[in-house]
């Protein structure tokens, strides 16, 4: 007897050690130390713009226990497993108690699991069944062998369910109660620890009854075990408990959209560079232009806020309202390919005048038919005018097409599709030969984060980096253009006067601080942009219709062009940004203003233009004869369309447009940019000429001038005044 009993003490103590070396030996599971979570989307200061659901379709994660209400944790532990500290995963005294409760019962009621088989449980799920059980009860031992009683107390905490998709503590407080889970008093705390054992049961969300009377028993547990005292419970039992959002926000959809795409699930916190007081205010704008432009056809748009010195997003909104499903309010207008019009004009003209041009290059604004792939392309401008030589800081300004095709056509189709490599917006499957010299005019669509961040080397000196919602370090940046040209570009676009004639003075595009902008519309009123920058924010709006319908005369200045300037005023609105730092490498020299040559003694009219060393004229203008005005020959023609072909009888006072009793209509479909009406008069070369229209001055120069007017419905009469000499034409718009 006493040789079979040490056998058997023997066999039992062996069974023993192996176990211990089993439990051991055995590795822990990455999914005990790692359990799912969700991942909350938050803007710079830390406000949550969404939490989206974990690899496990739940809502929470883990937490330092130390981040957590000792109240809970007591509650918890008188709940679920008073002998927590005294076990090794498994209780054989909870064992047995369970079963002699459930054989009075006569039926399963009363559950012998420790929280460390809970946490098993979690880790592995599977079917309520002796295997089951005893496979939990197996990592229960294993998990107690590798981690501290602490840890398993985080971890359980971390997976714990507390109804719905909640798991985890600090889910369970935001959820129920809009705080974190540090911060739970023990009525909330002890109301939490209801909820793991039968989270249906008890979901707060059908009903506090049953919750309510756990929760009671709970506390009674807390007292009868020493954690409280009775009136600690009693003043439990009466607190008020408050309320929090069971669901998760969803601000800023499009770009937590974004942010998602491009981000691994069970993240955690993602802490994006938005800023939540900025991405309200350009939601709102946004909204309240669509709703402005609405009759015209224009029912989404799109924007975004970037910061020029390290690229980091701002703000970011895709339309007008995430909900709309009639206008595809879901569509991500800032991801979404259209036609940008002419905004992709500044990317070439920057490459050419990192060649051999300069802002004074002559350009030839004819309708002049260039050769196509598939017969022959014949561009005309916005204005449905041509406007002869011009230069080049006056065809960008203007945003002249048939100057910007007469650029490109010198540059050559090969160099345009390397430019659009150089910023990052190669187009998809496009060979050279397919694209043409429209992409000077938009013939390639493009996103707005690929449009923005070309912007954005503009406004960084020529230095291109990727647009960034996350990263907080400096970018180092690309060259992809020089200082100088850069510095060339921004000045042209925020000329205001060089732009004049198309845009009118002090209008959407002018700001009170210096800006540059550019504007872009698609053929038939299908979209429109305005995309500028100052030296802080860059600024990318866009305004049509997702489905690709046209709007009614909306361009790129009444249509984006407004949303960019309310935007920018937003942005600025506490401090106006610093001028922009001309870089060295820069001269400025005195110019005719036609020609763009040296000025001769005849030329009337002069400026200064910014020139990149080694690029200055060095030629007279050859335009300006004592005779008279004496233009090229492809210029001719335009020269008799607009009576300056007789600009040589320099001592008659003339009005060489418009002629008297000439009537001219409205295009009402076209926006007021695009209704300019040349006025011009000429006289002598050595006297100064005022134009007057409706006896209104609108300037003077020697020789003559021209202007762009908006016309009005009406008679009107245009006066040429040299001395005491006045000359005039009257004519009609209707």
């Amino acid at each position: 007897m006493r040789r079979a009993l040490r056998v058997s003490l023997l066999t039992v103590c062996s069974g023993v050690l192996l176990l211990g070396v089993a439990v051991h030996c055995t590795p822990l599971p990455r999914e005990v130390r790692q359990p799912p979570r969700s991942t909350r989307v938050t803007a710079r200061d830390g406000t949550l713009l969404h939490e989206a659901l974990s690899s496990a379709n739940t809502r929470g994660g883990p937490l330092p226990l130390t981040s957590i209400s000792p109240h809970l944790v007591n509650a918890t532990l008188a709940s679920e497993d008073h002998r927590f500290f005294q076990h090794l995963g498994v209780d054989p005294l909870s064992l047995l108690r369970a079963t002699w409760l459930n054989l009075r019962a006569g039926r399963v009621a009363y559950g012998g699991s420790t929280i460390t088989q809970q946490l098993a449980r979690l880790a592995f799920p599977g079917p309520r069944t002796l295997t089951q059980k005893l496979r939990e009860a197996w990592w229960a031992l294993v998990i107690e062998a590798h981690l501290t009683k602490a840890e398993i107390l985080e971890q359980y905490l971390a997976r714990a369910p507390y109804g719905g998709l909640l798991v985890g503590a600090e889910a369970a407080a935001r959820a129920y109660f809009g705080k974190p889970a540090l911060q739970l008093s023990l009525a909330e705390a002890s109301l939490l620890a209801a909820l793991p054992r039968a989270p249906d049961r008890y979901d707060l969300r059908k009903g506090e009854g049953q919750a309510l009377r756990r929760r009671d028993h709970i506390l009674d547990l807390m007292v009868a075990r020493g954690m409280i005292t009775s009136v600690d419970a009693e003043l439990a039992r009466a607190e008020p408990l408050a309320r929090g959002n069971h669901g998760s926000p969803m601000r800023a959809p499009h770009a937590v959209r974004w942010i998602l795409s491009r981000t691994p699930s069970d993240q955690g916190e993602v802490r994006t560079t938005l800023d939540p007081a900025l991405q309200e205010r350009a939601e709102t704008l946004v909204a309240q232009l669509v709703e402005e432009m609405r009759e015209r056809g224009a029912t989404q748009a799109a924007a975004l806020v970037v910061e020029v010195p390290t690229g980091r997003i701002r703000a970011y909104v895709g339309s007008a309202d995430f909900l709309d499903a009639e206008n595809h309010g879901q569509v991500d207008g800032t991801r979404a390919r259209r036609s940008p019009g002419s905004a992709l004009k500044p990317l070439i003209y920057g490459a050419a005048l990192d060649r051999d041009a300069t802002p004074a290059t002559l350009l030839t604004d004819l309708a002049v038919p260039q050769a196509a792939e598939h017969g022959q392309y014949l561009p005309r401008n916005f204005d449905e005018q041509e406007h002869g030589p011009v230069l080049l800081r006056s065809a960008l300004a203007n945003s002249y097409n048939l100057a910007a095709v007469d650029l490109a056509s010198r540059l050559g189709a090969n160099t345009l599709l390397d430019i659009l490599r150089r910023f990052r917006m190669e187009p998809p499957d496009v060979a050279p030969a397919e694209l043409g010299l429209g992409v000077m005019l938009g013939g390639v669509d493009v996103r707005m984060q690929d449009l923005a961040a070309a912007y954005l080397a503009l406004a960084r000196g020529g230095s291109w980096v990727p647009l960034t919602m996350t990263s907080s370090a400096d970018p180092a940046g690309i060259p992809v253009l020089s200082p100088q040209a850069a510095y060339l570009l921004a000045d042209i676009l925020g000329d205001d006067v060089a732009r004049s004639p198309s845009f009118g003075r002090h209008g959407a595009l002018h700001l009170p601080f210096a800006a540059s902008v550019k504007t872009g519309t698609s053929k038939d009123f299908r979209d429109n942009w305005a995309v500028g920058f100052t030296t802080r924010y860059l600024v990318a709006t866009w305004a049509g219709d997702f489905a690709g319908r046209p709007m009614r005369g909306v361009s790129g200045v009444t249509g984006a062009g407004t949303l960019w300037h309310r935007l920018m005023r937003a942005v600025h609105a506490e401090e106006e940004p610093p001028p922009r730092a001309r870089p060295g490498g820069l001269t400025e020299v005195e110019i005719c203003a036609l020609s763009g040559a040296l000025p001769g003694r005849a030329c009337p009219h002069r400026r200064h233009e910014l020139f990149r060393q080694g690029t200055a004229p060095r030629s007279l203008c050859a335009f300006h004869t004592p005779g008279g005005v004496v233009l090229p020959a492809p210029f001719q023609r335009w020269a008799e369309q607009v009576g300056l072909s007789d600009c040589s009888h320099s001592d008659e006072l003339r009005v060489l447009h418009p002629h008297d009793g000439a009537v001219f209509r409205i295009d009402r479909d076209r926006p007021l940019a695009g209704r300019g009406l040349t006025l011009a008069v000429s006289g002598p070369a050595d006297q100064l000429v005022e134009l007057r229209l409706d006896s209104q001055p609108l300037g003077r120069q020697r020789g003559g001038l021209r202007v762009v007017w908006t016309p009005v419905a009406g008679t009107h009469r245009v006066e040429a005044v040299a001395g005491d000499q006045t000359v005039s034409a009257a004519f009609t718009v209707q």
